[in-house]
């Protein structure tokens, strides 16, 4: 009787907390997520040891969805602040999931604002939905287009006494062109190009929707940049120059928040775990 009574006790206690913490629960009003460091797809569980020897990125998306659905279903939580700070992504399919997770509150009539020193452009095509969108002092839209290069060393293998012989069944088969040619091939110049066109494109589309411009004013906003924040506010790529206190002022003023009641969160595991739960 002793012993069931003993283990009783834990459970009762944890009970007895989370009541009290359901009674007495910080009144959010806004969260400020800070975006930075390296931000995964997804993360595979590791064991104690490998977290110790390995260490990788603690943040991804897929936690972060499901604490942002948690957020916007959290009737305390007015909006959403998002300061952009060197973060590390895998790629386009990333920075879409990001610009989606933004478009999420919005549908949910949460408004995000966003804040970052510089804009590129990816950035400037994930961060573009938000309600409104700030650069410091000093900042710069340097939206300035796409570029990849690509190296070849046969010259270099030839020095070594090294020949690469390939059976190419296609001039479009570029694979091994790195390592058979001297310099980038029209047919894999052109697969390139139809490559970045596309997915330049689609950055185009997705920024003229969300800032309600044209395709061709943002090829021309791309075409002039980089720009600095005030001449980029003066044409409405963006809305203004504020830094952080400022923005925090503001958003409390157009929600009539009169306390500080912003939850300041990183893009780490342990930050992320805190963010305030649904109510």
């Amino acid at each position: 009787m002793t012993g069931v009574q003993t283990c009783a006790l834990p459970i009762l206690f944890r009970r007895t907390r989370n009541v009290k913490r359901r009674i007495f629960r910080k009144k959010v009003g806004f969260v400020h997520f800070v975006l930075k460091g390296k931000i995964a797809s997804i993360i595979e569980p590791k064991s104690f040891v490998e977290r110790q020897i390995r260490k990788g990125p603690e943040f991804d998306l897929m936690s972060l969805r499901n604490n942002f659905k948690n957020l916007i279903n959290n009737c305390t939580v007015k909006g959403l602040i998002i300061h952009l700070n060197k973060y590390e992504i895998n790629g386009q399919a990333d920075l879409y999931e990001l610009r989606e997770l933004i478009k999420m509150w919005k549908e949910a009539n949460k408004p995000v604002w966003v804040y970052a020193n510089n804009l590129g452009l990816g950035d400037y095509y994930m961060v573009s939905p938000a309600n409104r969108i700030f650069l410091i002092s000093g900042g710069v839209l340097a939206a300035i287009g796409m570029h990849t290069s690509t190296e070849y060393y046969k010259q270099f293998l030839s020095k070594q006494g090294i020949e690469v012989q390939v059976a190419q069944i296609s001039p479009y088969k570029s694979a091994a062109n790195f390592l058979s040619k001297d310099e980038m091939p029209e047919e894999e110049k052109e697969m390139i190009n139809w490559l970045y066109g596309s997915v330049f494109d689609s950055l185009i589309e997705g920024i003229a929707e969300s800032r309600g411009k044209s395709v061709d004013q943002v090829r021309e906003m791309i075409d002039d940049c980089p720009k600095n924040a005030t001449l980029a506010t003066e044409e409405g790529w963006i809305d203004g120059v504020l830094g952080h206190e400022q923005i925090v002022e503001e958003m409390m003023k157009e929600f009539g928040i009169k306390d500080r009641k912003s939850t300041r969160l990183n893009s780490s595991h342990t930050d992320i775990s805190r963010m305030p739960s649904s109510a």
